[in-house]
This record gives structure tokens, sequence and C-alpha cells, in this order.
């Protein structure tokens, strides 16, 4: 009952009760509640978080961090997080890590993004594990690694994660697709020795050829297959996964 929530609340967060400040400004910073009222939510929490709450700046720094709150500010955002992040918080760790590691932001720096996000991944949070195998499977970053990338995917995808779990299958084809460019090396090598080549050089070339082909041929079908069964996939489950960041979110 929110309504009896509330007014027992207040009365205790007017007696100077701080903790009941901050489960205030958690009710008043639920969208979902009839409650929700940012301005609320901004004060209860700052009560509670000038008293050493590191919980409330948690969520001080979450509501500093939309974009789409009247109360954004990423300077705002990243002292309170990293006050609860400093206590232990690794959800507060998690919040810094995606700040960090958002390339439109002025606080991108991929090497604390990648520590930030690693504390809350040790600590079980599969979404920082997902954002971890992102940074590990861009190409442009300096961290680009697809072994780690598929590592990091399959952890977050073995506890649910939908998009994990199409992100590791497109890294496991990439690998695998990558296996074909031994080929193209033994051939050249063929081709700079004149003992193997004399008279052979062009039977050499088709049968590598031939091969080459064929190895393209069965990856190209098995990405087919493998991608159909993806969207298929993605169709079945996208809408199911779409509201599970946000959900976590709201803790």
């Amino acid at each position: 009952n929110l309504d009896k929530a509330v007014a027992a609340l207040k009365v205790s967060a007017d007696k100077g009760n701080h903790y009941a400040s901050y489960h205030l400004g958690k009710i008043y910073a639920d969208p979902e509640s009839n409650y929700f009222n940012l301005d609320k939510a901004v004060a209860a929490l700052k009560v509670s978080a000038d008293k050493g709450n590191h919980y409330a700046s948690y969520h001080l720094g979450k509501i500093y961090a939309d974009p789409e709150s009247n109360y954004f500010n990423l300077d705002k955002a990243v002292a309170a997080l990293k006050v609860s992040a400093d206590k232990g918080n690794h959800y507060a760790s998690y919040h810094l890590g995606k700040i960090y590691a958002d390339p439109e932001s002025n606080y991108f720096n991929l090497d604390k993004a990648v520590a930030a996000l690693k504390v809350s991944a040790d600590k079980g949070n599969h979404y920082a594990s997902y954002h971890l195998g992102k940074i590990y499977a861009d190409p442009e970053s300096n961290y680009y690694n697809l072994a780690k990338a598929i590592e990091y995917f399959g952890s977050s995808a073995k506890d649910g994660n939908v998009m994990a779990e199409i992100s590791l299958n497109r890294c496991q084809y990439k690998l695998e697709s990558n296996s074909s460019q031994p080929l193209d090396i033994a051939y050249d090598s063929l081709k700079t020795s004149t003992e193997i080549l004399n008279g052979l050089s062009s039977i050499v070339k088709l049968l590598a050829k031939a091969l080459r082909n064929n190895t393209q041929d069965c990856i190209n079908n098995r990405n087919n297959a493998v991608d159909k069964k993806v969207l298929l996939k993605r169709k079945q489950k996208e809408k199911q996964t779409q509201t599970q960041e946000n959900e976590f979110n709201m803790y």
C-alpha cells in the first residue's frame, strides 16, 4: 500500500531519519508509481546522500545520467556514481562504465569503461558482461579481441541476455570465417617456390581456387542459415527483452 508507505515514511523523514528520505526518494523516482515526481525524488535522495548514504548517491546518479530527465547532468551523474562505486556498489560501477563507453560522452574513456564494467561483471552482472563484449567486439576499438568478446557475450547469454546471445553467434561465425584465410597464404607460399611451380603452377592455382570457392560457399551457406535462425529468434524473443535493461535499472 503505497499510500500508507509514503505517509509512514514522511513521518520518519520529518523527524530527521535520512533512511526514510532515501526510501521516499526511490518511490518518487519510480516512473510506474502514482507518486512519481522527480523534484521530490531528487530532494529526498539528496537529504540521505548528504548524510553519507551512498545508495542514495547511486539513485541520484541514475537520475542525472538519464538523458530524458529534466535533471540530466553528466558531471553530477559521474560525481554521484563515483561516490557509490568507491563504497563498493558494483551497480554504480556498471552505470559509470556505460558513461565511459559512450563515444558521444565527454567522459568517453575505454580504459575506465573496461575497468568499471569488469568490477560489475565480476560480481555477476550480466549486463556489464554484455557491454564488455561489445567493446571487445568492436574492430575500431583498441580492445578489439574476438576471443574475449565471445567470452563475455557467452557469460551474459547464459544468464538470459538475448542480445548477448545474438552478438555471441555473430562473433563465433566471424571468427570461423577468418579460418579460410590460410588457403590464400598457402597458395602465395607455393607460388614463390620455382621448384614446385615448374610445370605445376596452373594445376596448383586451379586446385587452390576450387578449394577456396568451396570453402567460401560452405561458409556463406552456413552464415545464411544462421542469419535466418538468428532473425527468427530475434523476432520471437526481442519483444520480451526490449525492456530488460530498463527493468534492471529500477533496482
